[in-house]
């Protein structure tokens, strides 16, 4: 049960980003500084930390994106040196049956 609510809550819409829709902020009931900044001071420093949220946000999406590339080089380096290995053992294996083969000619 619920008997007290005791925040003061920031909804922020119309973000200019690609990532985030809104923002909900909880700002801290025990700083008496908030009670006398003003709105506009509010929403500077709320876009602040959206802009700092959504950055990081996008750097984890970017690193993400380059992890995945990299795994799939990688993935292309192993696919191609194992080719290259089985056709080296297929050459290997063809001159060693000619080898032998003449030698079993009287």
């Amino acid at each position: 049960m619920i008997t007290k609510i005791n925040k003061n809550v920031l909804l922020v819409k119309e973000i200019p980003s690609n990532l985030i829709e809104e923002a909900i902020l909880i700002l801290k009931t025990e700083d008496k500084k908030i009670k006398t900044k003003t709105k506009e001071i509010l929403m500077v420093e709320a876009n602040d930390i959206i802009r700092d949220c959504s950055m990081k946000l996008q750097n984890e999406i970017d690193n993400d994106k380059k992890r995945k590339r990299e795994e799939e080089s990688k993935k292309k380096r192993i696919k191609t040196n194992l080719v290259t290995v089985l056709g080296f053992v297929i050459f290997a294996t063809i001159i060693a049956i000619l080898i032998f083969a003449s030698h079993m000619k009287p």
